[in-house]
């Protein structure tokens, strides 16, 4: 079981291009919400495939293979986390058991550009909601473990035809701006210290 506060470090690396993966649970608004479904009782990583299947499919969750049912993926337009649009959710599957959720807060290809100061005032906001909803304040990007873990992601990526647009290096905080070979933008960057 994952409670609240040891996922919360993830919601930022949400941000990056792959994030919290999430799943959402009924509710009586008509806004698809994931907070109800990543609770203090940490049923969600009980759930079996199926019984994810089931519950979540009204959240716009479908199976990125009907064959291995590994992966449910959701874009619905309304789905929602603290209160912040999310524009993909991921629900990963290890032998038929719930193992990571991914929330991707921000998808440049989905969202539109955004101006680097928008975009640093986006990242204050998302730490800001997560803290308040975690009740746990996450510690600063940087730390050369965490960067060596970003480095290393990233030359990864270059390897695979990504190219570095921007480094960002300042005020405790790093993570690196890339580019697939079709241009589009996403970051790379570590989870928070009290993750998982």
């Amino acid at each position: 079981m994952f409670p609240r506060k040891q996922i919360a470090g993830l919601a930022l690396a949400a941000l990056a291009a792959s994030a919290m993966p999430v799943a959402r649970a009924q509710n009586s608004s008509s806004s698809p919400e994931l907070d109800q479904l990543l609770d203090d009782d940490g049923r969600v990583w009980t759930f079996t495939a199926n019984d994810f299947a089931r519950s979540q499919s009204s959240n716009g969750f479908r199976w990125t293979s009907v064959v291995t049912k590994d992966v449910a993926r959701s874009t619905d337009p309304q789905l929602t986390f603290i209160g912040l649009r999310v524009w993909e959710a991921l629900a990963r599957f290890e032998s038929g058991t719930l193992k990571e959720l991914t929330l991707s807060l921000y998808n440049r290809g989905d969202a539109g550009t955004m101006p680097e100061d928008k975009f640093l005032q986006l990242l204050a906001s998302i730490d800001k909601s997560v803290t308040g909803w975690s009740g746990m304040r996450g510690s600063g990007f940087k730390s050369e473990e965490r960067r060596a873990e970003v480095e290393k992601h990233s030359a990864r990526v270059k390897e695979l035809g990504g190219s570095v647009v921007r480094v960002f290096d300042e005020n405790e905080e790093f993570w690196i701006v890339m580019a697939d070979p079709e241009g589009n933008e996403f970051c790379v960057l570590s989870a928070r210290e009290g993750g998982m």
